[in-house]
This record gives structure tokens, sequence and C-alpha cells, in this order.
């Protein structure tokens, strides 16, 4: 493989990996999963207050607010723009262990 068809072949996968990360988030779904009940167990919700004896009362809003991570597909760009940059540089960093030797 030629390397200007490697790199239109890395270009390539890294826009339908991102196109599909982003796309499939939006069909997450929006009700708690196990975790998020587990760590509302034991409490009731008056007035969009927690009341009672559960770890979730001491959650706090994230730093970025909603917007980064509620609703959008920012969460999952970033998420797979991270594992496809370790990815990259693990191999660069087998390539170049193998030139070494």
């Amino acid at each position: 493989m030629s390397r200007v068809s490697l790199r239109r072949f890395a270009l390539v996968a890294v826009v339908v990996t991102a196109v599909l990360a982003i796309g499939v988030s939006a069909f997450a779904s929006a009700s708690p999963d196990g975790l998020e009940w587990a760590l509302r167990d034991g409490c009731t919700s008056q007035a969009g207050e927690l009341r009672g004896t559960c770890p979730a009362q001491h959650e706090r809003e994230h730093a970025l607010g909603e917007f980064a991570l509620d609703g959008t597909g920012l969460a999952a760009g970033v998420g797979t723009a991270l594992v496809l940059l370790l990815v990259w540089g693990g191999v660069a960093l087998m390539r170049g262990r193998g030139a070494r030797e």
C-alpha cells in the first residue's frame, strides 16, 4: 500500500469513526442507567431535590455544564478523538521500536 493511499485510508477512517460516534450518541438513552439508579437508591426526589440517604445527594454540576455532556455529540467526539490519538501514538511507538531493532 503506497504512502498516499495509506494516508487517504487513515483520513477516511477517522472521518467515518467521528461521524458514527457523534451520530450514534444522539440515540443514547436519556433514562438513568444501572449506575445512576444505584446512586439514587434510597432517596426520593421532591421539587428536583434529593431527600434521603443516597450517594447521589453529593453530586455537583460538571465544570463544563450540561452543554458539553448532555444532548450533544461533543463528549462522543472528544472521546473518539482521544482514543484515535492513543491508538495512533501506540502504533507510532511500535513502529519506532521495530525500526531500531
